[in-house]
């Protein structure tokens, strides 16, 4: 299924213009605009829309909408332009590109998209219609505080990071947080689907009288390493960094710092938080409180219910992560677990009637390629994680917050598992709060479906943003 994986990480997509050269060659504003097409896929209809602007300097920006599959103002940071070329680069699984050229009235681009060994034709017109999803939370400038774009070193894993500190006005320390993002490559506003998350509760929570760190991921925008083979542990690593640049900046109580992750980012403070006598305290945001594979499977159960799917198909998909995590705990921890999980997954998808299969979007290719995410290093070490126990032995001040219609973190789910194990934790201030109507990134939702993520206007939920807040400052105090 095409772009199955565009929501989780962003994607690769080269668009080259061949056109004559003239005045065009040399103004990039004939690339400026709103473009859309469809590409059609056998049964399969996938729409595309690309936003390109520019700024004051005149350079190049553009984002990038996949409406049906709930993708809207997916990022595209590296655009490179040469003669009648422009270039835009986003990772996609199997690789992706779109190859046109620019119609003299400059109105079409025809080509070709490309994604691994297929090759569609895909048309690009003019949409003035196409308007780029309004996003009325983000804060801009002049901030009634500090906002500084600044650098730190991870020395253990010998990378720098980039990131934005932002400290309330005024003489005086504050309580100060360290912001982690979740799975896949996030730059420090934990951008997707056109929302920055980070940006907006870095902003809501300066204003109140907390200083906030948020970076780059590691291999990501401005910062360096490499994401794709580090693992929560490497992001943990990451985190303290910020919490020891964060703690030696002045107008910060270095007594009163902590991290806040989300999603899977909740599990690298966890992590974090365990290795360093220096955090103050622990927030997970819709994060997990079960073992890898166990959260796994329930999110594919809970997302099957709330995208209507069949039950034979949701029972099916079930199985098959059940066989490729049975794969994972059968191979060592320096083995490619690639040969086991492609035993089970065939072993098991033989026993299934091909219809069932179709009917879950299954399919020996798909298959595959849920192989290969599984054996990368980040896969296979959350799939294999048990959070309980360093819960339990957890001795700061938790707060474990979770949206009530949360497919991906089912509240029903993860909440009695932090109850639990907070229950032996040897500090008594851990709380978990269920926020109900939201959904994985917090916001306001119906029915909490992924797809819903961009279509929303609201980033992340005042209340949720009040709560966070409210808990800090209780605890923690202003200046």
């Amino acid at each position: 299924m095409i772009l199955t994986k565009t929501l989780r990480a962003t994607m690769t997509l080269v668009l080259l213009c061949s056109v004559a050269q003239g005045s065009f060659a040399q103004d990039r504003k004939a690339f400026i605009g709103n473009w859309s097409g469809t590409l059609h896929a056998g049964e399969q209809d996938v729409g595309f829309v690309f936003h390109i602007t520019s700024d004051e300097k005149g350079t190049l920006l553009a984002s990038m909408d996949v409406p049906a599959q709930g993708g809207f103002g997916i990022q595209i940071e590296d655009i490179e332009t040469e003669n009648t070329s422009i270039t835009l680069k986003l990772p996609l699984p199997g690789g992706a590109s779109y190859t046109g050229t620019l119609s003299e009235k400059q109105d079409l681009i025809s080509g070709t998209f490309t994604q691994g060994s297929m090759s569609l034709p895909l048309d690009l017109s003019r949409d003035d219609a196409a308007i780029p999803p309004q996003r009325p939370q983000e804060p801009t400038p002049p901030f009634p505080y500090l906002s500084e774009n600044i650098t730190f070193e991870n020395s253990d894993a010998g990378i720098t990071l980039a990131g934005t500190i932002t400290i309330p006005s005024g003489s005086g320390r504050y309580p100060g947080v360290v912001l982690i993002s979740g799975s896949g490559p996030h730059d420090r506003n934990s951008s997707m689907m056109g929302h920055k998350p980070f940006l907006v509760l870095a902003d809501y929570l300066t204003r109140q009288g907390i200083a906030v760190l948020r970076y780059d991921d590691r291999g990501t925008s401005e910062s360096g390493g490499d994401h794709a083979s580090a693992t929560p542990d490497d992001f943990a690593g990451d985190a303290l960094a910020a919490a020891a640049f964060l703690l030696g900046r002045a107008g910060v109580d270095a007594g009163r710092v902590g991290l806040i992750g989300h999603s899977e980012g909740a599990l690298a403070a966890i992590i974090a938080t365990e290795q360093s006598g220096d955090v103050a305290f622990l927030i997970s945001l819709v994060g997990s409180a079960l073992p890898g594979s166990d959260s796994l499977q329930v999110s594919a159960a809970a997302r099957g219910r709330v995208n209507g799917a069949p039950k034979v198909a949701v029972d099916m998909n079930i199985r098959i992560l059940a066989a490729l995590s049975s794969a994972l705990e059968e191979t060592k921890a320096d083995e490619s677990a690639i040969p086991q999980m492609r035993k089970n997954a065939l072993e098991l998808i033989d026993t299934i009637d091909p219809d069932t299969l179709a009917s879950a979007g299954m399919s020996k290719a798909v298959i595959s390629q849920m192989i290969q995410q599984f054996d990368l290093p980040n896969s296979r070490f959350v799939m294999r994680y048990d959070p309980r126990p360093a819960l339990r032995r957890l001795a700061t001040p938790t707060l474990a917050v979770l949206g009530g219609h949360d497919p991906i973190m089912p509240a029903e789910e993860h909440a009695p598992s932090f109850t639990a194990a907070f229950a032996d934790s040897p500090d008594d201030d851990q709380t978990v709060v269920v926020l109900p109507g939201l959904n994985h990134l917090l916001q306001n939702t119906e029915t909490g479906s992924p797809a819903e993520f961009g279509r929303l206007t609201e980033t992340m939920s005042s209340d949720a943003m009040r709560l966070v807040s409210d808990w800090i400052l209780s605890r923690f105090g202003g200046k």
